[in-house]
């Protein structure tokens, strides 16, 4: 089951996205958060601590084919794949490309990425921007782990007749969301210790830090200090006076 999920992920690596561009990351303060900073790591989690039941689509159709399965050889697959798709890690991100190649700078973006995943406007944003041979370093089906990034497809209605592809279960979501403008981050590794919130490492991805509009001074130094002396500018937001439906950055260190 390892080398079944492995090699479907691996098929959908190779037409994966995987271009440089800016991802940005909106993030609440927490010790992941702060220590993705100070370790110039990337921090996942597996879906299941999403906050939407219905993402991934992957997770709910293995919970309902659980139940319904009353035993026999169907039922243990199921379960089996349940256990397998545990080291299936994933990192939301926002693309920072418009459709005419241009690069989208943060105040440009989706003011509701700060009040639903930045607490409120309280937490911060991280900008990244990998190398290809991040992405391609461990595609190879003879390694344990993959990394792969994609757009998500928003979708009118979600219907699953028969075991959904891997590119359903994983990078599928309604169309409710599409004004996220969602990169999917995914990591299979088949090898670790099945943490919940592993990392990865990306020295010199982290090429900007934007503080909320509300972000106390306190937090304010907690970034500080976890940027210590690397070259990450450090930007706060604030309520564009001349547009009061956009932010505004300033360069604060």
């Amino acid at each position: 089951m390892e080398r079944y999920l492995y090699n479907a992920l691996a098929q959908v690596h190779y037409s994966a996205f995987n271009a440089k561009m800016p991802y940005y990351s909106f993030r609440g303060f927490s010790s992941y958060a702060l220590k993705d900073i100070d370790n110039e790591t990337v921090c996942l989690a597996h879906p299941r601590q999403f906050n939407d039941p219905l993402d991934t689509i992957l997770v709910f159709w293995l919970d309902e084919e659980i139940k319904k399965n009353v035993g026999g050889t169907e039922l243990l697959y199921r379960i089996l794949m349940k256990k397998v798709a545990e080291h299936i890690k994933i990192r939301c991100l926002i693309a920072g490309k418009k459709e005419d190649g241009s690069d989208i700078p943060v105040e440009d973006l989706n003011v509701l990425m700060w009040a639903h995943y930045a607490d409120s406007h309280k937490g911060f944003c991280i900008k990244y921007e990998f190398t290809e041979d991040w992405f391609d370093r461990n595609k190879y089906v003879n390694s344990d782990k993959i990394i792969l990034i994609d757009r998500i497809k928003y979708v009118e209605s979600i219907k699953i007749e028969d075991e959904p592809s891997i590119t359903m279960a994983l990078l599928e979501k309604s169309h409710f969301w599409k004004d996220e403008n969602e990169m999917r981050l995914i990591s299979f590794d088949f090898s670790g210790d099945d943490k919940d919130f592993p990392t990865i490492e990306c020295k010199g991805a982290a090429k900007a830090i934007y503080l909320g509009a509300k972000c106390s001074d306190t937090n304010r130094r907690r970034i500080e200090k976890a940027i210590g002396d690397k070259n990450i500018p450090l930007y706060q937001m604030s309520v564009d006076e001349t547009t009061l439906t956009r932010f505004k950055k300033t360069l604060i260190g």
